[in-house]
């Protein structure tokens, strides 16, 4: 199925597994953008809550829904991508929420810089009903792709808005597991520049769930195959399957990075843990939560004692005679 290129300038790609109750806030966060010359594509991966009666009642004529059986972020990515005849084509996932101007003001941007191939931007944490400041990214090329070399999550994915022409040049998302959105990254840093505005346009579901142990080999080993392909294209040399790649990584995998993944996986759980006490006004809690994520997330950390510190000061401002 292809979308009419005449009628839509953008397509907006929501692939869904089991987001329920906070699906239908997801979509008309969307549906309610300033800029609406967009088609919506979502994809079913095969959810089994209740996901499908929801979208029963979804009648808007820009909405197209595609039901699949179970294959992956990767593989439901790239049939998005499949059906996208549109200039720009943008992420969102079915728990965030959007901003209302999030779609104009990335379209604006693009249009005001050209050489741009792919821009994020700015996420707040959304933690049931509230909203709490998240850490800012880096907004130049040179920072961001630096980033990612350190295997640092320097781009939100629901966030990014991509040129079409520059996506067909990297061919899409390559990997089907985890890691796809790394790889994917700094190929279209390779096609032209990517950046972060300034400003934030989503909010971004945080669960305490969120942070799996089990999964922090996946995720550490897709990283890392992502950087080691970059690194060879800089040098001209071929890319490594990644079945190969990774029994080398397993191989070589210590018991002393087994338990730094540990150590991270514990620390990142607090970090959220944290979130949680201080968006309750749990500020005491938070804080305690806080110190033992500062091991191995220290700039987030630190950036959530900075900001609290800043709002606490200037209520007091806003407050004082």
């Amino acid at each position: 199925m292809a979308v009419n290129k005449s009628e839509y300038r953008i397509t907006i790609c929501l692939p869904v597994y089991n987001a329920m109750p906070y699906l239908p806030e997801a979509v008309e966060s969307i549906l309610r953008q300033t800029y609406d010359d967009f088609r919506l594509i979502i994809i079913n991966d095969g959810s089994t809550d209740g996901s499908v009666n929801y979208f029963t009642s979804i009648k808007d004529r820009r909405v197209c829904i595609i039901h699949q059986e179970n294959r992956g972020l990767g593989a439901t990515l790239n049939r998005s991508l499949d059906m996208c005849d549109t200039e720009f084509y943008a992420r969102m996932d079915a728990d965030d929420v959007a901003t209302p101007d999030r779609i104009a003001a990335q379209i604006e941007y693009l249009e005001a810089h050209p050489d741009v191939v792919m821009v994020g931007s700015q996420v707040d944490f959304l933690l049931e009903r509230k909203i709490i400041q998240g850490h800012r990214m880096p907004l130049d090329h040179d920072k961001i792709v630096h980033s990612l070399m350190l295997g640092c999550p320097a781009i939100c994915h629901p966030s990014i808005m991509v040129r079409m022409s520059a996506i067909r040049r990297v061919g899409g998302y390559r990997i089907a597991r985890s890691g796809q959105d790394f790889d994917f990254w700094l190929r279209l840093a390779e096609a032209g520049q990517i950046a972060n505005m300034d400003k934030v346009l989503l909010h971004y579901r945080i669960h305490m769930n969120s942070v799996v142990a089990t999964k922090r080999d996946s995720i550490r080993c897709g990283k890392s195959y992502a950087i080691e392909c970059a690194k060879c294209r800089a040098k001209g040399l071929p890319e490594p399957k990644y079945d190969d790649f990774r029994k080398r990584w397993m191989a070589q995998s210590s018991a002393w990075i087994r338990a730094r993944d540990f150590i991270e996986s514990w620390s990142a759980l607090q970090y959220r843990k944290s979130l949680f006490h201080l968006a309750d006004g749990r500020v005491l809690s938070g804080y305690i939560s806080l110190l033992p994520a500062m091991a191995c997330r220290p700039r987030a950390s630190v950036n959530q004692i900075r900001l609290r510190v800043n709002s606490r000061f200037q209520k007091h401002q806003q407050t004082s005679p």
